[in-house]
Parts: structure tokens; C-alpha cells; sequence
């Protein structure tokens, strides 16, 4: 696509004489949008211009999911099964086209899909020498790229433990964090702090 001719088009078409200056642009799947200061709009193949849905276009989107935890996932935890974490949890202060509940949960509510980088660090509490798992899970499915493992010390206490993975959310999906001991009758993880964020790659 040709961007000079149609942000020609796009400016000559939309706006007043004397504010025809070149403001955002986007490109995204081979069509052209711009902003025009206060709503997006494509640009078509034939030059005519079309009103989006304005705050839920572009590529920010990012979230924080800050939780203190002290429900044990499972009270009978099988062994490998992975468990979602439990406890409360609140949005960070920067938030963009995610909705952050207060089930450690954070659902993505922009208008186009996208891939995400999903950080997790978290503490628990289980047995001594538990060895556990931990993903990043989308729709309730675990990413199982991103498992790492952990094993709870002498204190009955891990701390710091992290995982990561891209995923790819489209509008309406969500991301949570699942846990699961890998020991054959093995204690139940208490998961204490929990800190989630995620970011938009593309």
C-alpha cells in the first residue's frame, strides 16, 4: 500500500483546510489508519475513509495482576495435576485493554489478537522438598513451554520463583497462572505473593 497517496487522500477527504498535517498511522493486515486526533480510521484500497472503534485499536495493551494468596490450590492435590492459583488479587496501577479480577485472572478485551509476553513470580508454601510446577495457562490451558520448577526448603518455603512464555490472545481470552506438585503424595502448595504482568509484543 501506497502510505503517501492515501494519507493524501485520507487528509484532502477528512479534515478542515489548515489541519492537514500527518498524525498516527497504522498498518495493520495491508489496511491503512489513521488518527485524527481523537478516533481511528481506515483507509480502504479505494481511498474512501471509514470511522473504527476508537480506544480498542492499536498495539498497547498491557497489564499487572498483584495478588496475596493463602488458599491452598487444591485441599487433595494429585500428583502432576496442574491446579489454577487461588487467592485475591488486584490490578497494578498501569493497565491497558485488559480487565484484572479478583480471581487472579486477567482477561484481554482489545479488538485485535496479538502475542503476549507473560511474566510470573510468585512465593509458596508446601511440605519440605515439594518440587513444584508452574505455567502460564490461557482459557484454563497451560502453556507448557513455560513450566518451570521449584522445590520448597527446609522452611517449607520457596520464594522467587518465576516463568514466562508468548502466548497469543484474542479478544475475550484470559491468562492465569496454574500450579502442580510433581511429588507422588505430595503436600498441597499455599501460593503467598503473586505477581503477574503482561505485555504486547506486536
Amino acid at each position: 500500500m501506497d502510505v503517501s497517496k492515501y494519507a493524501r487522500r485520507f487528509y484532502s477527504d477528512s479534515l478542515p483546510s489548515g489541519d492537514a498535517k500527518l498524525g498516527d498511522f497504522s498498518i495493520f493486515n495491508n489496511d491503512l489508519y489513521f488518527y485524527n486526533g481523537s478516533a481511528w480510521l481506515l483507509v480502504a484500497n479505494s481511498g474512501s475513509v471509514f470511522p473504527v472503534g476508537g480506544d480498542l485499536f492499536g498495539t498497547t495493551a498491557n497489564a499487572e495482576v498483584v495478588g496475596i494468596g493463602g488458599i491452598p490450590v487444591s485441599p487433595t492435590p494429585i500428583q502432576g495435576t496442574l491446579y489454577k492459583i487461588l487467592g485475591t488479587t488486584t490490578p497494578g496501577s498501569y493497565i491497558e485493554k485488559f480487565n484484572v479480577s479478583t480471581n487472579s485472572r486477567a482477561t484481554y478485551i482489545g479488538a485485535f489478537s496479538g502475542f503476549f509476553k507473560v511474566s510470573a513470580s510468585m512465593s509458596f508454601t508446601d511440605e519440605n522438598n515439594q518440587v513444584m510446577a508452574v505455567v502460564v495457562a490461557v482459557d484454563g490451558i497451560p502453556y507448557i513451554p513455560s513450566e518451570v520448577r521449584s522445590t520448597s526448603n527446609v522452611n517449607n518455603r520457596a520464594e522467587n520463583v518465576y516463568c514466562q512464555g508468548v502466548v497469543q490472545l484474542n479478544q475475550g481470552q484470559y491468562v492465569e497462572i496454574f500450579i502442580a506438585n510433581t511429588i507422588s503424595g505430595g503436600g498441597t502448595a499455599t501460593v503467598t505473593e503473586l505477581n503477574v504482568i503482561i505485555e504486547r509484543l506486536n
